[in-house]
């Protein structure tokens, strides 16, 4: 099952999520283009239509975020996190988040399948510095917790980043 930007089927707080304990959701896949796989930009020099990459970009990763923040708690199943990852930080934020996996397809692409080796030592570096033996050991530290309204948590952050700015 996939969870799709701007659409997450468990957003109201998980209703059926017991239904859905064998599944392991996607947190914030794109929407597919029809038949193309490929999405629409403008060139504005030339003023025309052209096509430009389906695969994710860095700039994907706080929208990946958030959804694993507020849902990897209120799910009672594990949750694939993708979109956006590029580095062995993001992979890091998202397992903080909660995420069981990160999936990386997009940065692979780009970067050839042996930067995984980049990813999984940027990760094993952050785990050696902060003295984590295992995953396990900050998995979801950073999550929203059940009982807590995610509403409430990203508003704090909002108005965090805003107070810091001025």
């Amino acid at each position: 099952m996939k969870n799709y930007l701007l659409f997450n089927p468990y957003a109201d707080g998980g209703k059926g999520k017991e239904n859905a304990e064998a599944l392991l959701p996607e947190i914030a896949k794109r929407f597919p283009e029809p038949e193309t796989l490929s999405m629409v930009d403008l060139d504005t020099e030339n003023e025309c239509l052209k096509n430009t990459s389906y695969l994710s970009a860095p700039e994907d990763l706080y929208n990946t975020l958030r959804w694993t923040t507020i849902m990897s708690k209120k799910m009672r199943c594990d949750l694939a996190a993708s979109t956006g990852v590029y580095s062995g930080d993001d992979v890091v934020k998202l397992l903080l988040a909660g995420a069981t996996t990160v999936q990386v397809v997009s940065c692979l692409y780009k970067n050839g399948v042996s930067y995984l080796r980049d990813l999984n030592n940027g990760l094993t570096s952050w785990m050696e510095k902060k003295g984590y033996e295992s995953v396990d050991k900050f998995r979801g530290k950073l999550a929203v917790q059940p009982n807590d309204h995610a509403s409430v948590a990203m508003r704090t952050q909002f108005m965090k980043y805003f107070a810091e700015i001025v």
